[in-house]
Parts: C-alpha cells; structure tokens; sequence
C-alpha cells in the first residue's frame, strides 16, 4: 500500500523493468509514475537547458541545491515534483504544477513523464531506479550526471533503491558511482542482479528496508552485503 514512482534510465533493459515493476506491484504497492529518462539527459548541451527548466518550473516546497550546475538543479526539480518524503506530508505540489513539469521536459526531450491512470495524488514516497550498463561514451561525465539524479530523486522521497544488471556495478556504471560515494551508499540501496528474479525480489526487499531507514548494496558484483536484504519481520509492511 505505498506509491513509488519507477524511473528508467538510458540504456535499462525492458524485460528488466517489466520484471521489476511486476514485482513492485505484486508486493502490493502501486506505481504512481513512471519516468523515462532520455540519453540526451546526460549530453553536454543538456546542461543549460535543464538548468533553464528548473529556473521556469520549480515548485513550492522544492529547494534548488545551492551552487550545483544544470543537471543538479534540473533533477531537484523532477524530483520534487514526482516525490515526498512521507504521506503525512502535505501534498504541496497541484495538478497544473506536475502537468506543467511533465509537459517541460517531454517537449525538451529529456524525460517522458507517465502518470498512472486514475492516479489522484500522483506524488510517491518511494523511488526505484532501473539503470543500464555504463554508457558507450563520455563515460565519468555522462554517469555523474545520473548520480546526481538519483541523489535528488532520494533526497526527495522517503527512500530510493537502484537496480540494474552486474554490468551497472562495474567500473563506470552507475551502481558502482553509487557505493562508491560514502555519503549516497549510506542513503541509498543498489542491486546489481535485476536481470535474475531473485534480484528482482531483491529491489522490493531493498525498498522495504529503505523505508525503515535503512540502506545496503546487494547482487554479486564486488563487495556487497549479500544477496538480498534482511527484512524485520516485525515491521509493518503493509
């Protein structure tokens, strides 16, 4: 019974993330949006423009990271529209205000914004990641740029998981820019082994843990704290 918006970055696998919202569902949350992010997100003339979105359409209640450049800024604003950090908060964001969001960055070709039908509060509290293998090009410059985005998208919500096949925690993936960043690996949980069901079921274990406030990193890529996480039984889960 959570929201939790599903975010695909470039090159993520479909079946992947077939997979893994299927088991997001099954656990019985619901995916209040999905985005899709563009590979021309990460591209250098990107920059500017998403740093003139975030100028034209940030929303009441979101804080643009002070001295952070177009990609920072832009992701701040994505975030915020899509995410809150629990659902006692108020719902500060209005229809017009995430239609206008949507809109933007459709039309400038950097993210396709899908809300789920019927969704009256479109704001999730939770946010699950689905990353690809390292990009073709560019390789440490194009990465940053998404881990800043996952670092707003967490920084938004009430936790973030990040699941991608092993090849996102080898060198240049984004699984891998995730744990090795102490400050995000202490607030965000990665799964190296979506393309395996087990990895799935991982990602919703992760997002549970999240929840309680807890972070790992998980799959079989490196040093990780096992296959899956260990979830309190005790917690209220529904």
């Amino acid at each position: 019974d959570r929201r939790v918006a599903l975010v695909v970055l470039p090159g993520a696998d479909e079946e992947q993330v077939a997979g893994i919202r299927s088991q997001v569902e099954s656990a019985g949350a619901s995916i209040s949006s999905t985005v899709t992010v563009a590979p021309t997100w990460s591209d250098p003339d990107s920059e500017p423009a998403l740093n003139a979105l975030a100028a034209e359409l940030v929303v009441s209640g979101t804080t643009l990271p002070l001295g952070g450049d177009g990609y920072d800024r832009g992701a701040a604003v994505l975030a915020g529209a899509l995410l809150r950090p629990d659902d006692e908060a108020s719902a500060d964001r209005d229809a017009d205000q995430i239609t206008a969001v949507e809109t933007g960055y459709g039309e400038a070709g950097l993210a396709t914004i899908e809300i789920a039908e019927g969704e009256d509060d479109p704001q999730a509290t939770l946010a699950v990641v689905v990353a690809g293998p390292p990009p073709e090009d560019d390789v440490e410059r194009r990465t940053g740029t998404l881990t800043s985005l996952v670092r707003a998208l967490d920084e938004a919500a009430a936790g973030s998981v990040v699941g991608g096949p092993p090849a996102a925690a080898e060198e240049g993936g984004l699984i891998t820019a995730v744990r090795e960043d102490q400050d995000l690996a202490a607030a965000v949980s990665t799964v190296d082994s979506v393309d395996l069901s087990s990895g799935r079921v991982a990602v919703v274990f992760a997002v549970v843990q999240q929840e309680q406030g807890e972070s790992g990193q998980y799959g079989r890529v490196g040093t990780t704290d096992g296959a899956l996480p260990v979830v309190d039984e005790q917690a209220d889960n529904s």
